[in-house]
């Protein structure tokens, strides 16, 4: 193999390389200030658009409640090795779609 082409390889492989490990998002990402915009009596609906994501799972009680989670999972990126962030909370809504209040927040 010639050595231009080697060296271009290794090049495009070490690009790859540094864009997967700086790019290391597994999920997107749970915001805090977009938490912080939660307000009781906000339905379903908005609460989805300004957390930008469905949860990941929804639970919906007996009681006609319905209890939905979001978790996300963010690993370090080569600037910040061992920043991993891992979020989990849940939003209690009645049986009119209508929010209640946060349930939970964990973060690990």
């Amino acid at each position: 193999m010639k050595p231009k082409k080697t060296f271009s390889r290794f090049v495009v492989t070490s690009l790859v390389l540094a864009l997967s490990i700086s790019c290391s998002t597994v999920e997107p990402s749970i915001r805090d200030r977009d938490v912080a915009r939660l307000t009781p009596g906000m339905s379903e609906e908005e609460v989805i658009k300004i957390l930008g994501s469905k949860p990941q799972s929804r639970l919906t009680q007996p009681d006609g409640n319905t209890e939905m989670t979001w978790s996300s999972q963010s690993g370090g990126t080569i600037f910040s090795f061992g920043k991993e962030e891992d979020k989990t909370f849940s939003v209690l809504f009645g049986p009119d779609g209508k929010m209640i209040r946060i349930g939970q927040k964990k973060e690990f």
